[in-house]
């Protein structure tokens, strides 16, 4: 079985990049460019995600109904026919959402330098639904005739991983790569320390039994000295007012003079 990129590469035939050439009203040699670079993007990154078991059968789901399309030569036949009628196929849209998911945030710089290889900046975008509609009918008919499911499509695609990325082109390939740093800098993956907090069904903490048995030894003399403070204070508070002179004098029987 030929590799992925192999049987990407032959369905760019003259008539398909002629019509969308054409389509776009860029040069043929530039769409040929412009294709020849989408699409080792499009299935490398799809590769670079095989590890993420639920992007893949999300993936899976789209390429099995892109294979509805027919044989891959087919599919790029209608996708080219679609084109030049200026209409939109279902082809073309489970390009556009694939590619949408598989390059993110990088997507508008992704897509700009696309068309400039085409010569036509604002092209880049819809090159891009293009070929990722394509390796999606790709991997469909891949999927379909060997009967693969998500784990065994990851397993493809990591296999393929290494000769995608290459033929990535390099400005292409440097901002994927700082996509993906941006993507798990150290900031951005670290999972913040949690503050421990007490389950409150658990049992308070139970007092070790040697300090159970210092606090019980010390508790008859705490509770001594708080009885004697409570005793003087009451004997404070009960204590008798100081008499006046009046009052000592009348009790002498002394009348003051006046």
């Amino acid at each position: 079985m030929s590799s992925l990129l192999n049987e990407a590469a032959s369905l760019l035939t003259p008539e398909f990049v002629q019509g969308a050439a054409h389509a776009f009203g860029v040069p043929p040699d530039g769409m040929r460019k412009a294709l020849a670079a989408a699409l080792p993007t499009v299935l490398g990154t799809a590769a670079d995600r095989s590890a993420d078991a639920a992007f893949m059968r999300e993936f899976l789901q789209s390429a099995t109904h892109a294979a509805n399309a027919g044989e891959a030569s087919t599919a790029a036949a209608g996708l080219a026919e679609s084109l030049a009628n200026g209409g939109r196929s279902f082809l073309l849209e489970l390009g556009h959402d694939t590619a949408v998911t598989l390059l993110g945030g990088s997507g508008d710089a992704i897509a700009g330098m696309v068309g400039r290889m085409a010569d036509d900046g604002e092209a880049g975008a819809g090159i891009v639904d293009v070929t990722a509609g394509l390796a999606l009918s790709l991997i469909g008919n891949r999927v379909r005739s060997e009967g693969l499911d998500a784990a065994a499509l990851a397993g493809l695609l990591a296999a393929e991983k290494e000769r995608l990325m290459r033929a990535v082109p390099g400005p292409i390939g440097g901002l994927l790569q700082i996509s993906q740093f941006a993507n798990r800098s150290p900031a951005a993956g670290r999972t913040p320390t949690p503050t421990p907090t007490r389950n409150p069904r658990l049992p308070a903490p139970v007092m070790p039994l040697s300090a159970a048995a210092t606090v019980g030894s010390a508790m008859p003399f705490v509770a001594g000295i708080i009885l004697g403070l409570a005793v003087l204070a009451w004997l404070y508070l009960k204590r008798p007012e100081p008499m006046s002179t009046a009052t000592r004098a009348s009790l002498a029987g002394v009348v003051p003079r006046p």
